[in-house]
């Protein structure tokens, strides 16, 4: 989606986590001199993007911020966001307390990537160019030694199991 006019600023960027430019070298990374928005990262590809988010958010509670309050407090800074609802937020979205250690495990990381991307993005758009299935699968490009540490497994996907599984029976009907 990068640069697609009428988007928002983080799915325009392919970075829908609004990641403020760094020296890091995320995969996928449009390097600094080509950056065209200035401001927030931008990425070649969405699941860069989610990636690097997913990353992000792995090594925030590896450095301590442990809890969402923790986690928001730094990303969200209050000089750009309404930090105390951006918790309120998240924390309501993924049925996580603020204040609760978070459990680091696949499935609560892509429920606060979800609700980050729809923060910053908007609920609407977020769901609307953001998938379960490309969070899910950008959390799968993370090193090996993060996925081991969160205990990823692979999302399956149930509508198509219950497609597959639908088709089979009416074959088997009609043979």
């Amino acid at each position: 989606y990068l640069n697609q006019n009428g988007l928002p600023r983080g799915i325009r960027n392919n970075n829908p986590g609004n990641i403020v430019i760094s020296n890091n070298s995320w995969q996928g990374k449009i390097a600094v001199a080509q950056n065209t928005d200035g401001h927030f990262e931008q990425f070649t590809e969405l699941y860069y993007g989610l990636r690097a988010l997913a990353k992000l958010l792995v090594n925030k509670v590896n450095d301590g911020q442990n809890t969402i309050r923790k986690i928001l407090v730094s990303y969200a800074p209050s000089f750009e966001n309404d930090t105390s609802g951006y918790i309120n937020y998240v924390s309501t979205k993924s049925g996580i307390n603020p204040d609760e250690p978070l459990n680091m495990n696949s499935n609560t990381l892509a429920a606060l990537m979800r609700a980050i991307c729809e923060q910053e993005n908007g609920k609407q758009m977020a769901d609307t160019y953001i998938t379960d299935e490309d969070i899910y699968n950008s959390i799968g490009l993370l090193p090996e030694a993060i996925l081991q540490q969160i205990a990823y497994t692979a999302r399956k996907n149930s509508d198509f199991v219950a497609f597959f599984l639908c088709c089979w029976q009416c074959l088997q009907w009609f043979s």
